[in-house]
C-alpha cells in the first residue's frame, strides 16, 4: 500500500476518533453511568482538596465518619485527573478529557499489533473500528471512569507481547508494568493474558507453557493485587466503606440462570460490539480456529473464564464485559 495514503488514513481515523470523543469533554456528568462517574470524580476532587493518597481514595457518602477512606482497586483516573488538577485546577471536565486522550495513543499501538499480525490493510481497518465501530467503548473513552485507561493498559499489554516475542527485550518491562496496573486497577483485565499466551504458543508450541516470562508476569500482577486489596481490606475493616468488591464475584445461581446468557448476548450484539462487528468477530474466530492464532483464541478462553467468574459484576453493569474488545 501507498506509505503516503496509510499515514493519511490512520491519521484521519484517531484525529476524528479523538474529536468524537473529546468534543462532548465539559457535558456534565449525568449521562450513562453517572453513580460511577460521579464517584470517580469525588475521588479526584478529594485528592485535590483534601489530601493526596492514592492508597486512600476518599468518598463524600461517609455519614457521620471523619474519613472517607474507602475499599476499592487503584483508582488510576481519579489520580490522573486529580494530578492535572493541582496543575491547572480541578474540574469534573478533566475525567473526560484524560479518557478522550487515551483513545490516540490505544488507536495507534493497536493499529500496529494488527498490522505486524495481519498486515497493514487490516490494521487501518482495525484503527477505523476502533474509532467509530465500537458503541460502548466510544462512551466510555469520554466518561470519568477507568476503563479507557483499562483498554490501553490491554493494548500496552498486546503490543508489548508482540515487540517482546520478535527480539525487543525491554519490551518486558512495558508488559509486566502494564499488566500490574491494569490488575490493581480491575483484576478482571488479567484475562489479557489468555491472549499474551496464546502468542507464546504461536512461537514456542507447547514449550510456552514452561517458559518462566509467563509464570513471572502472573505472578507479579498476583502478588501486587493481593497486597493492594489486603491492604483495602484493611480499609473496609476500619471504617466499613467499600464499593463492593467482592460481590462482582462468581454465583452459580446467576450462571445456571438462561437470562444471563441472553443478556450477554443482548450486550454484545447492541452496546459492545454492534450486530457488523459481531458478525466480523464470528467470522475472524473461525478463521483463528482454521489459521491456529492462539493468541485470539487464548483471548476468547480468557474472556469465557471473565464471564463466568465474574457472574454478578456482568450481570449488573454492561461494562464488565468490555475486556472482549
Amino acid at each position: 500500500m501507498n506509505t503516503a495514503l496509510v499515514r493519511i488514513a490512520l491519521a484521519a481515523a484517531i484525529f476524528l476518533g479523538f474529536l468524537t470523543r473529546a468534543a462532548t469533554f465539559q457535558t456534565p456528568l449525568f449521562d450513562f453511568h453517572a453513580w460511577r462517574q460521579a464517584d470517580t470524580a469525588t475521588i479526584a476532587r478529594n485528592f485535590v482538596r483534601d489530601r493526596f493518597n492514592p492508597l486512600a481514595p476518599e468518598i463524600d457518602a461517609r455519614g457521620s465518619r471523619k474519613d472517607g477512606s474507602v475499599e476499592t482497586g487503584l483508582e488510576l483516573m481519579a489520580v490522573l485527573a486529580a494530578l492535572a488538577g493541582r496543575v491547572v485546577g480541578f474540574s469534573a471536565h478533566l475525567g473526560r478529557l484524560i479518557s478522550a486522550l487515551s483513545f490516540p495513543l490505544a488507536a495507534l499501538l493497536l493499529y500496529r499489533f494488527a498490522r505486524d499480525r495481519y498486515g497493514e490493510a487490516v490494521g487501518l481497518v482495525v484503527a477505523w473500528i476502533y474509532a467509530f465501530g465500537l458503541p460502548l467503548s466510544l462512551f466510555m473513552d469520554r466518561a470519568f471512569m477507568n476503563e479507557s485507561l483499562l483498554a490501553l493498559l490491554s493494548i500496552i499489554s498486546l503490543r508489548a507481547a508482540q515487540r517482546y516475542l520478535a527480539g525487543r527485550r525491554i519490551a518486558l518491562v512495558a508488559l509486566l508494568a502494564a499488566t500490574t496496573v491494569a490488575g490493581l486497577v480491575k483484576p478482571p483485565y488479567l484475562v489479557i493474558w489468555g491472549a499474551i499466551a496464546g502468542m507464546f504458543v504461536e512461537r514456542d508450541g507447547r514449550r510456552a507453557f514452561v517458559r518462566w516470562e509467563i509464570w513471572a508476569g502472573l505472578a507479579l500482577n498476583l502478588l501486587a493485587i493481593g497486597l493492594w486489596f489486603h491492604h483495602a481490606r484493611a480499609i473496609f475493616d476500619q471504617n466499613g466503606l467499600t464499593f463492593g468488591l467482592s460481590n462482582k464475584m462468581f454465583n452459580v445461581q446467576t450462571l445456571m440462570t438462561p437470562h444471563y446468557y441472553q443478556l450477554i448476548y443482548s450486550q454484545l450484539s447492541r452496546d459492545l460490539l454492534g450486530p457488523v462487528v459481531l458478525v466480523a468477530a464470528l467470522y475472524g474466530t473461525v478463521h483463528a480456529f482454521a489459521d491456529r492464532r492462539w493468541a485470539e483464541l487464548g483471548g476468547l478462553a480468557g474472556y469465557a473464564v471473565h464471564l463466568a467468574v465474574v457472574t454478578e459484576g456482568n450481570l449488573n453493569h454492561n461494562y464488565y464485559k468490555l475486556p472482549i474488545v
